[in-house]
């Protein structure tokens, strides 16, 4: 989703921007850790009917941790563990992206080396991605090889072949507004090496893999990559309803099986999802947990036993953790989404309209 479209509907909605403001200062980005909540068992590998999930009365906000967090370090050591998975400090701020490189952010992945992100952008025609560090300075801009992408929504990390340790990054062409596509695209490629130096690197070699859904065309904003390289592609809930579909595919191509349902939960202080709707914007994975990003809150699923079936994440336990104070938050990476080992994650939003897209993170305690 685009500034222009989030600013139609404050000006739509006849709400003040100072009203606005005045409910994010007290906004997600300044809760605790949390508890893990709700219950959930795993699933078989088959895949029957899709499930459904209802969100679970979330517990009361806890306050914030003293610990301040800082940009992404590499852990020296393994971090506190809140019910099975790591304790966040508070969201906190670390830089803002030159107006001109990626203003319509709207993924972004971690790289295998420290201090090094990707971005994506979801303008008409995005043919390429940025690397960028912690502060927001570009790296690098990286052309892909083929891309020509109608609407690039998402970006994540995974295994290059199934299994492996080499990392790759997929950029998934998912967006659809209008929910007329015929089909949908994800492009695979080789993590590129960051050079800061001239010459501009050469464009990275990249497959393009067209899935279509089988029950007609749907917006998406969030894609995942299983182990087996199987992508999960999380849709935008329909106008006027809140579920959220879940989708599977095979690596390659091909038609996407629905496998769950669910309704995000709603967010402990709304703001931003007053005026747009609890919609998830993002994901990431690593093993065992699964991170979803909507405009006013993050939310974490635990696995409940080792292996469970990711695409059905939103059976699974989960909590509502930090975010950094953002307007339109778009991405979201764990820190250690290409095997970096760091603990924690990083949240990037669009420009503001007069400054470049604003990037933030929440580290461990």
């Amino acid at each position: 989703m685009t500034n222009r479209c989030l600013y139609f509907r404050l000006c739509a909605t006849g709400v003040s921007a100072i009203l606005i403001l005045a409910a994010l200062t007290g906004c997600s980005s300044t809760h605790g850790s949390g508890e893990v909540a709700g219950s959930g068992t795993s699933s078989p590998t088959g895949r029957p009917a899709p499930h459904t999930s209802s969100p679970p009365t979330e517990p009361a906000p806890q306050p914030p941790p003293a610990v301040v967090a800082t940009a992404p370090t590499t852990a020296s050591s393994a971090p506190a563990v809140c019910d099975g998975a790591p304790c966040y400090a508070a969201g906190r701020s670390w830089g803002t992206l030159p107006e001109t490189a990626a203003p319509e952010a709207s993924g972004i992945a971690a790289a295998s080396v420290p201090d090094v992100f990707f971005v994506v952008d979801d303008a008409t025609g995005t043919d390429g991605i940025w690397a960028i560090n912690s502060a927001g300075a570009v790296l690098a801009a990286i052309p892909v090889e083929g891309m020509d992408a109608v609407n690039a929504e998402a970006l994540s990390t995974g295994p290059c072949e199934a299994d492996s340790s080499e990392r790759c990054l997929y950029i998934g062409d998912i967006g659809d507004n209008r929910a007329r596509r015929e089909s949908v695209s994800v492009y695979q490629l080789r993590e590129p090496v960051v050079e800061t130096q001239e010459p501009a690197p050469a464009p990275a070699a990249a497959q393009r893999w067209n899935f279509t859904y089988p029950d007609g065309a749907h917006d998406a904003e969030t894609l995942l990559v299983a182990e087996d390289r199987s992508i999960i592609i999380v849709t935008k809930p329909d106008r006027g309803t809140k579920t959220h579909r879940v989708y599977e595919g095979a690596a390659g191509g091909g038609e996407l099986l629905l496998v769950n349902t669910f309704e995000p939960p709603a967010p402990i202080h709304p703001a931003q999802s007053l005026l747009v709707g609890n919609v998830v914007t993002d994901g990431s994975m690593v093993a065992g947990r699964v991170l979803l990003l909507t405009y006013d809150q993050a939310i974490e699923y635990v696995a409940p036993t080792p292996g469970a079936d990711p695409a059905l994440f939103a059976d699974w336990p989960h909590r509502q953790v930090p975010t950094p104070a953002q307007w339109q938050s778009e991405g979201v990476t764990y820190l250690a989404a290409a095997g970096v080992p760091a603990c924690g994650y990083a949240v990037i939003s669009e420009s503001g309209g007069t400054s470049g897209a604003a990037l933030g993170g929440v580290a461990c305690l």
